[in-house]
């Protein structure tokens, strides 16, 4: 076969692969899905203004502080917004539903984490201390690693006075 067989044949698989993911695409996208875009999230963000909208979007997509990377220090957290995402499982190559938070201070910078223990914490503490925002007294919450039962490790939030 020539070269230039080879490539008109590359070029038809090409072809036929971009023409199946853009039919995927289109398949699996739907105008339904600008819809009811605020259940998608959970936020403490009083968005009622525009300048509140643009907090709380700015929260979602350029929070670029791992919460893993502030281990031990004290972060005064006026606000939270908790969205799920999808990622690929490490040990099973698996996509899997998970939570995202973002922790922001007062002055917008956001601290994000996908992990359960941090969940779990934001629960109980909105569950005893109260649904933010926290604007009048900041929650002082500590990012720290703790030991599963199992022996993993896992980011969990420590709260000071």
């Amino acid at each position: 076969m020539s070269n230039v067989s080879k490539e008109v044949k590359n070029e038809e698989v090409v072809a036929v692969q971009n023409e199946v993911v853009a039919q995927d695409l289109v398949t699996n996208l739907s105008t339904t899905m600008f819809e009811d875009t605020s259940a998608a999230l959970f936020s403490t963000i009083q968005a009622t203004d525009r300048k509140s909208k643009i907090k709380l979007y700015n929260a979602i997509s350029d929070s670029e502080n791992s919460l893993d990377d502030h281990k031990g220090e004290v972060l005064e957290i006026t606000d939270m917004v908790a969205h799920p995402i999808e990622l690929e499982d490490e040990v099973t190559k698996e996509m899997v539903q998970a939570m995202r938070v973002v922790l922001l201070t007062a002055d917008g910078t956001g601290y994000h984490a996908v992990s359960s223990g941090v969940v779990s914490s934001m629960q109980r503490i909105i569950g005893i201390v109260g649904q933010g925002p926290w604007t009048d007294e900041p929650l002082q919450i500590v990012p720290i690693e703790k030991k599963t039962r199992k022996g993993f490790k896992t980011l969990t939030l420590k709260l000071q006075g």
